[in-house]
C-alpha cells in the first residue's frame, strides 16, 4: 500500500522520553552516543510513505543517520502475518472478487483484525477499492479497531463522533470506524452511503453473527440487520459496495432460525431428511490448531464441587445432591443461579481464582496478570469483588478487585479500559460486559459464577483469558496455560471441554410459519412462579482439574497438585503447568502396561473423589423445617410487596399481610400449621403475580422459574 495512508500526530513529550530510554543512550542505527535533547526520531516506515507515528514504526538515531537516510523506508515496520493468514489472504480475496462478498471464521484472538488489514491492503493495491468501512458491535472495540490497525497495518481510521455521524473521515486517512448502533439513524445510514456511492469502499462487519434475522420473518428483522441490510444491501438480491468482508469467532452458534444477509448459505438435508440451509464460510481457523501453534493459551478446567439442599416447598421434600449428580434439570439451574449468593461458595471460588492467579504471576516472571470473574446479577458481582479484596487482605496483600457493572452507567466502559491498562495485577468481577468485544490480554484466570449456558456465550467469555501476549513470548517462551474455575456441573463441564471443536451453524428451513408459543397465565409476560430454592450449602471444594488438549480432555486429582508444584518450582518449570505434567505421566503409564507405573504413592487414585460422594438423596421435610422454609418465603413476599406495590401507592403491606393471613386461617403466626403456611404462601404470591401481570413488573428473582433469568 504505497502512499496509503497520510496519517500523522505529534509525539508527545513522554513518548519521546520512552524512545529515548529503549536506546541506551546510542543511536539506534550506527551507534553512536546520543542525548536526550539532540536526538532525532526516526521513521522506519517513512510517514511520506505511509509510516504513523506509533512506538513501532519510531527509533531514536543521531541527527546524522536521520538526516543522511531522508526519507527512505529503513525497513517494513506492519505486523508480519502468520501461517494461516497467509494461507486465507488469497482465498478470501479470490473471494471478493469474484462474489464480492467473503466470510472468515476465526476463534477470537487469532488475529483477525490484522488480517483484515492485510485484506484491505492487498485488494487497494488491486484496484479493487480505496477506502475502508469497520463495523463493530461496541463503542470500546471502535478505538481498538483503530489502534490495531494503525500500530500493526498504518491503516488510519477516523473514530471521532462527527465522522461515524457524517460518514466522511478526515482527508488524508483510510476510512471510518463505527458501530451497528450508530447505523440506526436514517440520516446517518444515508450519509454513509452517499460516501460509499462516490468511493469504493471494502466494507468489514465484524462479529457478524449479531445480524441474524428468521428465515422467514419478513418485517426487517433486527434494528442492526435491518440497518446493514439496508446500508450495503443483501448478498441474495444486490450488493451495493466494492466488497463486505463478514468476521465471526462464533459466527456457526446464532439462533437456529436466523440467516444472516451477507452470508452465503448451502441447501443439505438433515439426519432426519429435513431441508436445511447450512453458512459457508470462505475460510475457517479453529481453535485447536490456534493452540497447537502457540497463538491462544491451552484452557486447564478447574471444577468446584459442593454438596447442595434442594428445597421443593410444593411436595415438602428436600434433595441433597453433589452438584455434579443433580439429574434433574430445574435443581442444576436453581443451583448456578443461586450459588452464588452463598458465602461459602464465593469463598471458594476466589481462593482457587487467586490461587491460580499467583501461580501465573511467578510463571510469567512478573508479568501484571489479571482474572476475570463473570457472574449474571450485579449485587453479585459487587460481593465477589467485597470478597476477593477480603481474602487479598487476608494474605497480607494489597486488595486489587475491580467491579463493573451496567449501573456505572458511561463510565463503565471507561473503567474496563482504565483495568486494561493498569500495570498491576488484578481482579475483574463484572455482569456480562467483558464478555464479547472487551479484549484484555492479561487476563489469564477467568472464573464463570454464571447460569448462563449457551456455547456461544461460553466461548465468548473464555476467548478473554486465551489471547497470548508479547510478554509471554519475550520473556516466558511459551503461553501460559488459561487456568477456568467453574461449578462442577456436567453440562457446563461438556460445553467447556468443546470449546476447542469446531462450531458448525445450519438451519432447519420451516416448511410452515415458525408456531407462536402459548402466551404465559393471564395472557401477560409474567411466568408462574417456582416452588423449588436452593436451601443448604456445604463442603464447597475444588473436585477436579480437567486439561483441555487438541488430543482430548484428561482428569487428573487436584491432590496431584501438592505434590508437583514444588517440584516443578524446583526445577524452574512453569507450575500452573502441573496438571499437563499429570497427565503426561498417565499417558506414559497407559503406554507401558507391562512395566511398573510411575505413581504418586501420596494423592489420591484419579476418581476417588467421584467414587467416594454419597448418592442423591431425597427426604421428606420435617414440619419444622416446612414451618421455617415457607415463613422465610412469606417474609421475602413481604417485603417485596413493601419495597413496589405499597411504594407506588398500592396496598399497605400490613394489610396486604394481614388478607393472605385471613384466607389461609392464621390468627398467629407461630401456631400455624404447615397447611396453613402454604395456603398464605399461595395466597401471596398470587397477589403478586396478578399485580406483575396488571403493571408488567419482572416477578421478584426468587420467585422466577429456574430457566428464567439468563
Amino acid at each position: 500500500m504505497a502512499d496509503a495512508t497520510r496519517f500523522s500526530r505529534r509525539i508527545s513529550a513522554g513518548e519521546r522520553r520512552q524512545i529515548f530510554f529503549m536506546s541506551g543512550g546510542n543511536c539506534q542505527r550506527c551507534g553512536q552516543t546520543i542525548t536526550e535533547n539532540t536526538f532525532h526520531i526516526a521513521h522506519l516506515r517513512a510517514a511520506s510513505h505511509g509510516g504513523p507515528a506509533v512506538r513501532e514504526n519510531l527509533e531514536a538515531w543521531c541527527p546524522r543517520c536521520n538526516l543522511r537516510n531522508g526519507n527512505r523506508d529503513v525497513r517494513d515496520t506492519r505486523v508480519k502475518l502468520r501461517a494461516w493468514q497467509d494461507e486465507a489472504l488469497p482465498i478470501v480475496l479470490e473471494a471478493l472478487t469474484m462474489q464480492r462478498v467473503a466470510t472468515l471464521m476465526a476463534a477470537p484472538g487469532a488475529g483477525k483484525t490484522l488480517f483484515s488489514g492485510a485484506a484491505f491492503i492487498e485488494g487497494q493495491e488491486a484496484g479493487l477499492w480505496n477506502r475502508l468501512l469497520v463495523v463493530v458491535p461496541r463503542v470500546p472495540l471502535v478505538e481498538q479497531w483503530a489502534d490495531a490497525l494503525v500500530r500493526g497495518c498504518h491503516i488510519a481510521l477516523d473514530t471521532a463522533e462527527g465522522a461515524r455521524a457524517g460518514g466522511r473521515e478526515l482527508q488524508r486517512m483510510d476510512g471510518i470506524c463505527t458501530t451497528y448502533q450508530g447505523l440506526l439513524s436514517t440520516v446517518v445510514r444515508e450519509r454513509h452511503r452517499d460516501a460509499l456511492r462516490d468511493v469504493r469502499t471494502l466494507v468489514i462487519l465484524d462479529e457478524v453473527h449479531h445480524l441474524g434475522q428468521p428465515v422467514n420473518d419478513d418485517s426487517g428483522g433486527a434494528a442492526w440487520a435491518k440497518a446493514v441490510r439496508e446500508l450495503v444491501g443483501d448478498i441474495e438480491t444486490h450488493l451495493d459496495v466494492a466488497g463486505v468482508l463478514n468476521l465471526s469467532g462464533t459466527l456457526f452458534r446464532t439462533s437456529p432460525t436466523e440467516r444472516i444477509s451477507t452470508v452465503r448459505y448451502t441447501e443439505v438435508v438433515g439426519s432426519k431428511g429435513e431441508p436445511r440451509i447450512q453458512a459457508i464460510a470462505d475460510y475457517e481457523i479453529h481453535p485447536d490448531r490456534l493452540v497447537r501453534e502457540g497463538l491462544l493459551r491451552p484452557p486447564d478446567l478447574f471444577r468446584v464441587g459442593a454438596t447442595v439442599e434442594i428445597v421443593d416447598l410444593q411436595t415438602a421434600q428436600v434433595t441433597v445432591s453433589a452438584i455434579a449428580d443433580l439429574s434433574d434439570d430445574t435443581d442444576t439451574r436453581i443451583a448456578l443461579r443461586r450459588l452464588n449468593l452463598r458465602d461459602e461458595w464465593r469463598e471458594e471460588l476466589v481462593k482457587v481464582t487467586l490461587d491460580q492467579l499467583e501461580r501465573r504471576h511467578r510463571d510469567s516472571k512478573g508479568a501484571h496478570v489479571k482474572a476475570l470473574i463473570v457472574t449474571h446479577r450485579q449485587d453479585m458481582a459487587k460481593a465477589f469483588a467485597e470478597e476477593v479484596d477480603r481474602q487479598m487482605k487476608a494474605r497480607n496483600l494489597q486488595p486489587l478487585a475491580e467491579c463493573v457493572v451496567s449501573d456505572d452507567g458511561p463510565d463503565a466502559h471507561k473503567r474496563l479500559d482504565d483495568f486494561r491498562q493498569k500495570r498491576r495485577v488484578g481482579v475483574l468481577c463484572t455482569v456480562g460486559m467483558a464478555g464479547e468485544g472487551y479484549d484484555c490480554p492479561d487476563i489469564t484466570v477467568v472464573t464463570y459464577a454464571t447460569n448462563v449456558r449457551t456455547a456461544q456465550y461460553i466461548r465468548q467469555v473464555i476467548a478473554r483469558g486465551q489471547r497470548v501476549t508479547q510478554w509471554e513470548r519475550d520473556r516466558v517462551g511459551h503461553p501460559l496455560t488459561t487456568a477456568i474455575i467453574l461449578p462442577d456441573v456436567a453440562e457446563l463441564v461438556e460445553e467447556f471441554t468443546a470449546i476447542l471443536a469446531p462450531m458448525v451453524h445450519d438451519i432447519e428451513l420451516p416448511t410452515q410459519p415458525t408456531p407462536v408459543p402459548p402466551e404465559p397465565i393471564g395472557g401477560s409476560s409474567v411466568f408462574p412462579w417456582t416452588d423449588k430454592d436452593l436451601g443448604a450449602v456445604r463442603d464447597a471444594a475444588l473436585e477436579v482439574v480437567s486439561a483441555v488438549t487438541t488430543g482430548g480432555t484428561f482428569d487428573v486429582d487436584p491432590a496431584l497438585q501438592d505434590l508437583l508444584t514444588p517440584i516443578l518450582r524446583e526445577m524452574d518449570l512453569a507450575e500452573s503447568l502441573w496438571p499437563r505434567f499429570a497427565q503426561a505421566i498417565d499417558l506414559l503409564n497407559k503406554q507401558r502396561p507391562f512395566e511398573q507405573p510411575i505413581s504418586f504413592a501420596s494423592a489420591r487414585p484419579t476418581g476417588a473423589a467421584v467414587a467416594d460422594r454419597p448418592a442423591p438423596q431425597t427426604r421428606l421435610m420435617t414440619p419444622r423445617e416446612q414451618h421455617m422454609r415457607i415463613r422465610e418465603h412469606l417474609t421475602l413476599a413481604s417485603r417485596w410487596w413493601a419495597q413496589f406495590p405499597a411504594k407506588q401507592g398500592g396496598q399497605r403491606v400490613d394489610h396486604f399481610i394481614a388478607e393472605i393471613y385471613r384466607q389461609a386461617g392464621i390468627t398467629k403466626l407461630d401456631d400455624a400449621t404447615p397447611d396453613q403456611l402454604t395456603r398464605a404462601y399461595r395466597a401471596a404470591m398470587a397477589r403478586i403475580q396478578r399485580y406483575c401481570e396488571q403493571t408488567q413488573t419482572p416477578l421478584p428473582r426468587w420467585a422466577r422459574p429456574a430457566d428464567d433469568e439468563q
